[in-house]
């Protein structure tokens, strides 16, 4: 059984995790230094650190746990891959969902950034902090797209399987 896809799936979504914690991490030194430079748009710091500890949050966790989800699915595969593809397409099924909702809610921030910094005088916090929505905003959006299609690639390739009895 040709596990290729699995393994494509898990490599990109750890790539993606490393990416989150570098962009996380720069994300927190860029709102520092607004803040340690009292920019006129310090605003923008409140987005960079919320999304920046959400990104290197997110991305640490899939890192820790990616390596034993991998064995135990290749395990399933290798004993019952019908039980097994018809667990993870449930659980992908989930994922795929969740970024469709995230991606909702990441246009409405961009959106939301838009107007603050259309309706504030700049410079000021509240241009700061709709620029900080637009830019992070549209950064997890773009992400989430990247994470979005793989999983839909990989809920493809899992329905390959036969039914579970």
């Amino acid at each position: 059984m040709d596990l290729g896809p699995l393994f494509t799936y898990f490599s990109a979504e750890k790539m993606g995790s490393w990416l989150l914690v570098a962009s996380g991490l720069l994300s927190l030194m860029f709102a520092a230094f607004l803040y340690l430079e009292r920019s006129p748009l310090l605003g923008m710091a409140w987005p960079l650190l919320a999304v920046g500890l959400l990104a290197l949050t997110v991305g640490v966790g899939i890192l820790q746990r990616t390596p034993a989800q991998v064995a135990a699915l290749q395990a399933g595969f290798s004993t019952a891959p019908a039980a097994t593809s018809a667990a993870e397409q449930q659980r992908v099924a989930g994922v795929i969902q969740r970024f469709r909702q995230y991606k909702v809610v990441e246009v409405l921030v961009v959106v939301a950034g838009f107007a603050l910094v259309f309706m504030s005088p700049a410079p000021s916090l509240w241009a700061g902090v709709g620029l900080g929505c637009v830019l992070m905003g549209s950064y997890v959006f773009v992400f989430d797209s990247f994470a979005h299609h793989h999983a839909e690639v990989y809920a493809a390739w899992l329905k390959q399987f036969p039914a579970a009895p």
